[in-house]
C-alpha cells in the first residue's frame, strides 16, 4: 500500500491526470473529492478502493454516513443508493426564478405559516438524499438540520443541462414520497408545471387552495 507522500502524489496523479475527464465526467470529479477526504481521515483503504473501482469502471458506493459526514467545498452532491451524484450547475435564469419563488413565500410565511428554504438536502427514501431548489414546509418549520418531514411543496427549476429522465425520476420521487404540490419552472421555455401521477400540467399560476396562494408564472419569470 502506498502511503504517506506517496498516497499524496498518486492523488495528485489522479486529480491532474484526468483533468479532462473531470470536465466531461463530474461523478469521476466528486469521487476523487470524496477519496481524499476519507483519506484526510486515515480511512486510506477505503479511499484507494475507490480511486480503484473507478479505474476499473465500476460503480463506486459509499455509505450514507460517509456521504452526510463528508464536507464538499464546491455545489454539494445527492446521494443515490450508494452513489455521489454531482447537480447541475445553474445560470442566471435559473438563480431568478429561485430568488423569485422564495420571495413569493417570504412574502406570506409570517400570515400563512408557510417556510420556504433553498438548496435543501431531503431523505426522499432511505437510499436516496436530494437537493430542490425550493422546498416549503408548512404550519411548522423543520427543526432538524436534514428535515424528515414531508414538504409542503417541492420547486424544481430546469438547468441548461439537466435532461428530461432525471427530471421526471425526481418529480416522480417527491410524489411518492408524499409531497402534495410539486411544481417545475423552465426559464428556458418560459414554462410552469404542475406534477402529479399522470405526469406534467403546464399552468399560468402555481396555487395553494389551502392557503389561498397564488403565484403567477409571469411573476417567477419576469
Amino acid at each position: 500500500m502506498t502511503t504517506g507522500g506517496g498516497f499524496r502524489t498518486t492523488f495528485r496523479f489522479f486529480l491532474f491526470g484526468h483533468e479532462t475527464l473531470s470536465e466531461k465526467n463530474l461523478r469521476f470529479y466528486h469521487t476523487i473529492k470524496t477519496a481524499v477526504k476519507l483519506y484526510e481521515t486515515r480511512r486510506m483503504d477505503k479511499a484507494l478502493s475507490m480511486i480503484g473501482s473507478r479505474e476499473m469502471g465500476a460503480k463506486t458506493l459509499i455509505s450514507q454516513q460517509e456521504y452526510l459526514e463528508t464536507s464538499y467545498p464546491d455545489r454539494a452532491p445527492e446521494y443515490v443508493e450508494g452513489e455521489v451524484v454531482e447537480r447541475s450547475v445553474p445560470n442566471l435564469f435559473h438563480s431568478k426564478a429561485q430568488k423569485r419563488v422564495l420571495a413569493s413565500f417570504e412574502r406570506v410565511e409570517a400570515k400563512l405559516d408557510l417556510f420556504a428554504h433553498p438548496e435543501l438536502r431531503i431523505p426522499v427514501t432511505t437510499e436516496k438524499f436530494r437537493i430542490a431548489d425550493v422546498v416549503v414546509y408548512a404550519e411548522q418549520e423543520p427543526t432538524e438540520a436534514i428535515p424528515t418531514q414531508v414538504p409542503h411543496v417541492i420547486v424544481e427549476i430546469v438547468s441548461p443541462d439537466d435532461r428530461y429522465e432525471e427530471i421526471m425520476t425526481r418529480l416522480e420521487e417527491y410524489r411518492v414520497w408524499g409531497v402534495p404540490h410539486v411544481w417545475l419552472v423552465d426559464p428556458g421555455l418560459r414554462r410552469g408545471y404542475v406534477y402529479h401521477e399522470a405526469g406534467l400540467k403546464a399552468v399560468e399560476a402555481f396555487q395553494l387552495s389551502d392557503f389561498d396562494v397564488r403565484i403567477p408564472l409571469e411573476e417567477i419569470l419576469r
